[in-house]
């Protein structure tokens, strides 16, 4: 494009893509405090749920106090039900204070406040007998009151307000789902309008510099998207969480026909989830030099085991056997050791064949451990060896499957985090020796 089409088309274009931009981020704001509502709900829901909770602990105290009292005689247990009452008295009180503003609410709480009314003056009045003729009257006196029944009408009216709570919070997530899954699109396209226009930024300022100004431009761009990928991978938790809860919650009232839906929904998340954490570690590699590591004594056969147990969860038809030998102690950061494992692993699962088992084997050595992964199969290319573990790199296309997705960021990342520990990643694949991925970590992790 000519250089004066260029300066008179490039700012059209930023022009059109801050409004789109603008609009996206009104979207964005929209949807935090809908998600800042939905945590306010999920935080009063638990609030009357504890209040209840306490009503029932406190009225059963007193039964409990009641009839050690008159087992005993003794006076501690008086006292007891004394303090039994007074919360029992508090909490109808909080409840009452909870759910002012719902008339539905308030209804089931005047039934609580008479039912719980109604019991303790059944144990006053059997304690009254027990104190006018002895055990012989309380008896008679805890025979005419309604007893076991009261206590299970009060119970009932408690379980309805949790339930009534609970379906008030489905409601109100119901009505706000929309705004969590609008929340991850507009970050998603806010994110995707800002790197435009620093594209068109560029663009512009490529044109009407001279060479030397470009190169610097071009640094500030990439250091921009670097700071970029950390904030949009942090914003993105939010609302990504709060999808996560509704699932939750929608999982309980679901129909049977439904379930499958939500499945994927929740498989998705946790890919998405993978995604963000992938592309926060793509970040601090990028702005620290190294990922900070935290190494505390661990052992590297039950990392590996661990994470072995949930890779044979996702691949049940898979074989994926374990071999260690010699001391495996050592002081590194278990989490991050466990991200590489899981990596390496389930590339391995991945791309090998599906007849043809997974080999993972460790070796203690004097000062270090080495950690293997192997899988059979048709080689990696050795053009897509010398960049696999760059950001952003799947390997080759005729290599990838159905089976594969995600980032492109494993191998990088885990490369990454390999160095944090003071170890090396090492890779030989042949047709004849097929693919083997070595970890060679130091006992003690440079930290």
């Amino acid at each position: 494009m000519p250089l004066r089409a260029s300066l008179h088309t490039l700012p059209i274009a930023g022009a059109v893509a801050a409004v789109t931009l603008t609009a996206a981020l009104a979207f964005t704001i929209y949807a935090v405090r809908s998600s800042a509502a939905i945590s306010r709900d999920v935080e009063h829901t638990a609030t009357v749920k504890t209040a209840t909770a306490q009503l029932r602990q406190a009225v059963a105290d007193a039964e409990t106090s009641q009839r050690g009292f008159l087992l005993t005689g003794e006076p501690e247990l008086l006292e007891r039900l004394g303090n039994a009452r007074t919360r029992t008295e508090a909490a109808v009180v909080t409840l009452r204070s909870l759910t002012r503003g719902d008339a539905r609410q308030q209804a089931l709480v005047s039934d609580i406040e008479r039912d719980t009314t109604a019991r303790l003056a059944e144990l006053a009045t059997v304690l009254d007998a027990y104190e006018r003729g002895g055990g012989s009257s309380a008896l008679e006196a805890l025979r005419r009151t309604l007893g076991q029944q009261a206590m299970d009408v009060l119970l009932r009216d408690l379980a309805r307000m949790d339930e009534e709570e609970d379906q008030l919070l489905l409601n109100g997530r119901a009505a706000r789902a929309h705004a969590s899954v609008l929340a991850i699109v507009a970050l998603v396209v806010t994110g995707f309008l800002f790197g435009l226009l620093v594209v068109l930024g560029t663009a512009w300022r490529r044109a009407s510099d001279a060479e030397n100004a470009r190169l610097a431009e071009r640094a500030r761009t990439i250091e921009f998207q670097d700071r970029f990928i950390a904030i949009l991978g942090h914003d993105l938790r939010n609302p990504l969480t709060s999808v996560k809860m509704g699932l939750s919650l929608a999982r309980r009232s679901a129909p049977p026909q439904n379930l499958k839906t939500i499945d994927r929904m929740e498989a998705s998340v946790e890919r998405m989830e993978r995604m963000i954490q992938q592309l926060l570690d793509l970040a601090r590699s990028r702005f620290d030099a190294s990922i900070v590591v935290a190494p505390a004594a661990a052992n590297l056969e039950r990392i590996v085991n661990a994470v072995a147990d949930e890779l044979r969860g996702a691949h049940p038809t898979r074989a994926l056997i374990v071999e260690a030998t010699g001391d495996l102690d050592g002081a590194w950061d278990m989490d991050r050791l466990q991200q590489v494992v899981s990596n390496l692993v389930g590339n391995a699962l991945s791309h090998g064949p599906l007849d043809d088992p997974v080999r993972v084997a460790l070796r203690g050595e004097a000062e270090f451990v080495i950690l293997s992964v192997h899988n059979g199969g048709p080689p990696i290319p050795e053009s897509v060896q010398k960049v696999l573990f760059d950001p952003f790199r799947r390997g080759a296309k005729e290599m990838r499957t159905a089976r594969t997705s995600g980032l492109g960021l494993g191998l990088y990342i885990s490369r990454e985090l390999v160095n944090a520990h003071g170890g090396t990643i090492d890779l030989v694949s042949s047709e004849t020796q097929g693919t083997t991925f070595t970890v060679t970590l130091p006992r003690v992790a440079r930290g």
